[in-house]
C-alpha cells in the first residue's frame, strides 16, 4: 500500500463519517422540532387547566355564597316567627 492509497482510504472514511454526522444532525433537528411542538402543546394544556381551575373556583364560591345566604335566611325566618 502506498501513500496515495492510504490517503484515499482515509478520505473515504472521513466522507463516511461526515455522512453519518450529517444524519445525526438531521435527527437532532427533527427531535428539537418535536420537543418544541410538545412544549407548545403542554403550554396550551396548562392554559386550559388554569381556565378550568378558575371556572371551578368561581362555581365553588357561588355555591358557598348560596349556602351562606340560605342559612342566613333560615336564621332570620326563625327569629321573625318567634
Amino acid at each position: 500500500m502506498n501513500i496515495t492509497e492510504i490517503v484515499a482510504s482515509i478520505q473515504s472514511h472521513i466522507a463516511t463519517l461526515n455522512d453519518e454526522v450529517g444524519g445525526i444532525e438531521t435527527t437532532m433537528v427533527t427531535l428539537s422540532d418535536k420537543i418544541s411542538s410538545i412544549e407548545t402543546a403542554m403550554g396550551i394544556v396548562q392554559t386550559d387547566v388554569e381556565w378550568l381551575k378558575k371556572f371551578f373556583f368561581i362555581i365553588v364560591i357561588s355555591i358557598v355564597g348560596v349556602l351562606v345566604s340560605t342559612i342566613w335566611n333560615l336564621v332570620l325566618h326563625r327569629r321573625n316567627n318567634k
